[in-house]
């Protein structure tokens, strides 16, 4: 199943998501099905993704449930383990915030080094509101950052810079890479969507 809301979707997205939930799945030996949105950000309708999901998690898209992503924006594409942190579900999450962190933790360690970010709004030189994606170096310190500032999501992944001359989506080596860097960040998604319930 593939859920397509609105229209203005990175060509490739529709396809791409599809090919990596079916081989995701069949790493892991679970069941996903892809998900695609676009543009809800604020002026930025170029911003879109598609996720992975359990089929026992609601047919219609809830963003306060956590997702395994491919999101792609103008700027930077991210890949990994992404979730809202100002909702009430997040809120239930961390209320253990201990075991969410060794999961992390976990799951950022090892040969393949996953990136720690939580991506936020802030105002520019023109006081115009602007995506920052910031870096973490510890679990502890994404968990911190997401409590003070309450905005937008954590990023347990890879963030790369996604100049317009490269499309790194057709790329088969990046193919390769998403669904080695979904694998990793799997049990976090696990973790948060057990827990979160």
């Amino acid at each position: 199943l593939v859920e397509y809301i609105r229209d203005s979707l990175h060509p490739r997205l529709r396809d791409f998501g599809l090919e990596l939930a079916a081989e995701l799945g069949r790493q892991l030996n679970v069941e996903f099905r892809a998900q695609l949105r676009s543009g809800r950000w604020w002026k930025h309708p170029w911003a879109t993704w598609t996720s992975l999901i359990l089929p026992d998690e609601r047919q219609r898209s809830d963003n306060r449930r956590p997702r395994l992503s491919v999101f792609v924006a103008e700027e930077e594409c991210m890949v990994g383990f992404m979730q809202n942190v100002w909702r009430p579900r997040w809120k239930r999450l961390v209320k253990r915030p201990e075991g969410l962190a060794k999961a992390i933790e976990k799951a950022a360690s090892g040969r393949l080094k996953l990136q720690l970010a939580l991506a936020h709004w802030e105002k520019n030189a023109e006081n115009h509101w602007q995506r920052r994606t910031t870096l973490c170096r510890s679990a502890t310190e994404l968990l911190a950052l997401a409590a003070q500032w309450g905005q937008d999501f954590v990023v347990v992944g890879k963030v790369y810079p996604f100049p317009k001359e490269v499309d790194l989506l057709t790329s088969p080596e990046f193919a390769e890479t998403a669904l080695t860097i979904l694998k990793r960040a799997w049990p976090v998604y696990r973790y948060a969507f057990e827990q979160g319930e």
